[in-house]
């Protein structure tokens, strides 16, 4: 939540609420800090006839009264989102429209502006001590982000036994069925959703957010639409790091298989390299309908990995060597490498497609994505060809 701005209730008293922090200000010169306090969990409770607002805590009790009733009206919402304890004040749920290893995802209507929203479900008892970590450090994370490629999350809230996260509805579903569909992308959509995935990216490394699981099914379309618009979503893997510090670097055994950079794979320490290597991929199966490095176990995928990028003919020829170019220097074995996010979006490749005016070619090859659709992960979420 972003600043709304300084608080003036009976007694003159100041605050400034900023995320779930609240904080209170001396009434002298109203800039310096009396204490501050996470409104996370609160229990608010409203009185509209006083205009009057009370935040009780463990150890705390405030009791703050509104000058007008603009300001009760926009301080009480904001507490009360504030906190993430006062769901269904602000949003209905709807349907089940998903479902994944520790929740379910909703349709969901927001109450204020009826607009269409999705709704994440995940219940705590379903997910491990090391789980809920990752799970509270995607919350930090999404009430942080706000980027036009990268999935908008409006709210977050505990609800005791489940945390709710409330995101922008993307009606188009996963980039991975759009690839699927077509067999492959022209370079010219290819190069289009790789221009928007870069600026997500770029935005994510700024903030210091490794995303460590980029794959075409966390990235998500806008609509049906083409140009098809994308978003960047799943947290879940997350990390954040020290942009200040060029030693400091991540250590978890995490991501997807086929999408592993080699580092992560060696137990290695990593850093930002790692998503340029998962993109690289993203942007190979797109113009291609087929993963880099493919195995069916992880020795085999290494046995790939290990002799860098390949091109067959088939699939390749085709395509420009630019792209081919910007590829290799994406999967570069070695971190140090590797493009950074601007380095990729300076590369030549994008200015010579824009050049040739877009032109669009179809394919005849069945064996490639099109014969893994979505449904058939939840069947075996390994499926991936070989």
């Amino acid at each position: 939540m972003k600043d709304v701005g300084l608080f003036r209730p009976k007694g003159r008293r100041l605050f400034r609420l900023k995320g779930t922090v609240l904080t209170q200000f001396s009434e002298e010169d109203n800039t310096t800090e009396k204490w501050s306090s996470d409104l996370w969990g609160t229990q608010v409770i409203v009185n509209p006839k006083l205009r009057e607002i009370t935040l009780q805590a463990a150890d705390k009790k405030i009791i703050v009264c509104a000058l007008t009733d603009a300001d009760y009206e926009n301080w009480s919402n904001a507490l009360l989102r504030a906190t993430g304890t006062a769901f269904k004040m602000f949003y209905e749920l709807g349907k089940q429209v998903g479902a994944g290893a520790y929740g379910q995802v909703f349709e969901g209507r927001n109450l204020q502006t009826n607009e269409r929203v999705a709704i994440k479900s995940i219940e705590k008892s379903r997910a491990s001590q090391k789980e809920l970590k990752y799970i509270q450090r995607e919350s930090a994370i999404l009430t942080r982000v706000s980027h036009p490629h990268v999935v908008r999350t409006y709210d977050v809230f505990d609800m005791g036994n489940t945390y709710l996260f409330v995101m922008e509805y993307m009606s188009g579903g996963e980039l991975f069925d759009k690839i699927a569909e077509a067999k492959f992308f022209s370079e010219a959509q290819a190069a289009d959703v790789m221009k928007q995935l870069m600026s997500g990216v770029q935005y994510l490394h700024q903030l210091g957010v490794v995303h460590r699981d980029i794959k075409p099914e966390n990235i998500l379309c806008v609509d049906n639409s083409w140009p098809v618009q994308i978003r960047l979503t799943d947290f879940g893997l997350s990390n954040v790091m020290d942009v200040t510090n060029t030693k400091d670097q991540l250590v978890s055994y995490v991501g997807t298989p086929n999408y592993y950079a080699p580092e992560v794979f060696l137990h290695q320490k990593y850093g930002f390299p790692v998503d340029i290597f998962s993109s690289g991929v993203v942007l190979y199966i797109m113009l291609s309908g087929k993963f880099p490095f493919w195995g069916k176990t992880e020795s085999e995928y290494w046995e790939r990995l290990k002799k860098g990028v390949r091109f067959p003919p088939k699939q390749w020829e085709r395509v420009s060597s630019a792209a081919k170019n910007l590829i290799t220097h994406m999967l570069d074995l070695d971190p140090a490498r590797r493009p950074t996010c601007s380095e990729v979006l300076e590369h030549q490749w994008f200015s010579l497609v824009a050049n040739q005016g877009g032109e669009t070619e179809t394919s005849l090859d069945m064996h490639d994505l099109s014969r893994i659709h979505s449904k058939r992960r939840e069947d075996d979420p390994n499926a991936m060809l070989e």
